[in-house]
């Protein structure tokens, strides 16, 4: 049985894993409270060589691990480390947080951006659009609604499939995630005129 933390992680997780173009050596940056859940899934692939958290530890598990690096903030990343996965779940994310990212983001990498409150909503997708040409909506119900913003320079393609032990998400679910309502599709975008 998944519990909320695992619906709202795999949210975060792995749909932009999915869309991650594999190569050798891939490096993974996780910010806030799903981290956990994104080094989880991303050490399952021996494509990423490196994951970062910014400001928390690993679980117990996890700690022993030598592919994973804690930095306290994400100014203390080297200017040249570059993510090809990044999941962010923030209270709040404003233009500078935008711009730490963005720099440390390499060419085709994808990012998921958890939303705090529906509130921000289109002030979220606002900023991201002056950074990224590829920004995409989605929610979970966890089991109240959680948003995320899929970002990248890239179109979406699906690279890899849905991990098997995944405890809710499956590749036939994971269209429904972008699938709006109506009343969702306002929020975003404005209503039609």
């Amino acid at each position: 049985m998944a519990t909320n933390q695992d619906v709202f992680g795999e949210a975060l997780t792995i749909v932009p894993l999915i869309h991650v173009p594999v190569q050798p050596l891939q490096q993974v940056l996780a910010i806030g409270p799903g981290a956990a859940t994104t080094v989880a899934y991303a050490l399952r692939y021996p494509t990423f060589a490196e994951v970062v958290i910014v400001g928390e530890q690993p679980p117990h598990a996890q700690r022993q691990d030598k592919r994973i690096k804690v930095v306290a903030r994400l100014e203390d990343l080297a200017p040249e480390w570059k993510a090809d996965l990044v999941t962010v779940s923030l209270m709040g994310i404003s233009e500078g947080v935008v711009q730490q990212l963005r720099k440390h983001m390499s060419p085709g990498a994808v990012a998921s951006i958890a939303v705090d409150r529906a509130s921000v909503l289109r002030s979220t997708k606002d900023l991201l659009k002056k950074h990224w040409p590829n920004v995409a909506p989605y929610r979970e119900h966890c089991p109240e609604v959680s948003w995320f913003f899929m970002v990248s320079d890239r179109s979406w393609i699906k690279h890899r499939p849905v991990p098997a032990v995944a405890k809710r998400m499956t590749d036939r679910y994971l269209p429904a995630l972008f699938t709006l309502a109506k009343d969702e599709y306002n929020a975003l975008f404005g209503a039609a005129s």
